[in-house]
C-alpha cells in the first residue's frame, strides 16, 4: 500500500488552500494540471482558486536500488530541490521560491517524488547563447559575472547547463538570473569559496560553443580579480573535460553496440 507525505514551507504551512493540494497532489498530478514538459520527469502547472499560480516537477521513479537509497541513506531529488532553493534564497541567489516537496513510498521503500514551486515564466539562455558568431555577447557577460558571484558566495551548481539558468532583462544589456532544476548542488560554509579548480571545472558545463566559452571565460576572470593568464586555464580546463565526454560517449556507444548484437 502506497503511503505519501509532504512538507510545506512553513511560510505557508497554515495556508488552508495549500494544504488541502498538498494532500491530494498525487491524484491531482494525474488528472489535473498544464503540461510544461514531460521527459523523464513530468512537469505542470497549477492555479489554485485564489489565482495562485504553482509550478510541480514529478521526479520518475528511479531504479531499485536507488529507491533504497533515498528510503534510507540520502534525501530524494524532491527534497534536495526543496532545502537547496531555500539555500540559494537565503544566500541572496534567486530562483522560484520552494513551497514544498512530497514523496510516495510503497511498503517503506521510496517510490516517487514532487517538488512544488513558485512559478517564473523567464526564458533561459540557451537560445541566446546559441546562434554561432551572434550569441547574444551582453547576456554572456552579464552570465560570467553571475557565476563569479555563486562561486564567491560558495555555491556549485552541478548541472550548470543553459536551461538550468533563466534570466529577464532589466534594461538594454543588463540582465538578472535566477538557477532552476537545483536538486544538485554543493555548498561551501559562508566565508569559504570552492577551489579554483572546481571554480573553473563548473564553468566548463554550460555549453559547447568556444566562442560562446572564451567569452564568458574572459569576463569570469575579471569579475574574480584573476590575472589574464587565468582565461587560457579555464579554455584548457574546458578542452579536457569536452574530450573526456567525447570518448566517455564513444565507449558508451561502442558498448551498447556490442551489446545489441
Amino acid at each position: 500500500m502506497a503511503n505519501y507525505r509532504y512538507i510545506l514551507n512553513s511560510k505557508y504551512e497554515n495556508s488552508s488552500l495549500l494544504n488541502n493540494f498538498m494532500q491530494n497532489l498525487p491524484s491531482l498530478f494525474e488528472t489535473e494540471g498544464e503540461l510544461l514538459f514531460k521527459a523523464r520527469n513530468v512537469i505542470k502547472k497549477f492555479v489554485l482558486s485564489d489565482g495562485m499560480e504553482i509550478v510541480v516537477k514529478k521526479y520518475k521513479t528511479p531504479i531499485f536500488i536507488q529507491r533504497v537509497v533515498y528510503s534510507f541513506f540520502r534525501k530524494s531529488k524532491a527534497e534536495r530541490a526543496f532545502l537547496n532553493a531555500a539555500e540559494l534564497l537565503r544566500r541572496g541567489i534567486d530562483t522560484p521560491e520552494n513551497i514544498a516537496w512530497g514523496s510516495v513510498s510503497e511498503s517503506g521503500i521510496f517510490r516517487t517524488g514532487y517538488f512544488v514551486s513558485d512559478v517564473n515564466n523567464s526564458p533561459s539562455i540557451e537560445d541566446e547563447l546559441s546562434n554561432g558568431e551572434n550569441f547574444n555577447k551582453a547576456l554572456a557577460e552579464d552570465f560570467a559575472q553571475f557565476v563569479a558571484v555563486l562561486h564567491t558566495k560558495g555555491v556549485l551548481h552541478k548541472d550548470l547547463n543553459c536551461s538550468n539558468v533563466i534570466y529577464r532583462s532589466l534594461s538594454e544589456g543588463v540582465h538578472e538570473f535566477s538557477l532552476i532544476d537545483n536538486n544538485r548542488m554543493k555548498f561551501y560554509p559562508e566565508g569559504k569559496e570552492p577551489s579554483d579548480k572546481e571554480c573553473m571545472e563548473n564553468l566548463t558545463l554550460f555549453t559547447g560553443d568556444m566562442k560562446v566559452m572564451e567569452r564568458v571565460a574572459m569576463y569570469y576572470t575579471i569579475s574574480r580579480g584573476w590575472e589574464r593568464e587565468m582565461v587560457s586555464k579555464i579554455l584548457d580546463v574546458k578542452h579536457r573535460h569536452d574530450k573526456h565526454r567525447k570518448r566517455k560517449k564513444r565507449i558508451l556507444h561502442l558498448l551498447t553496440f556490442r551489446s545489441k548484437k
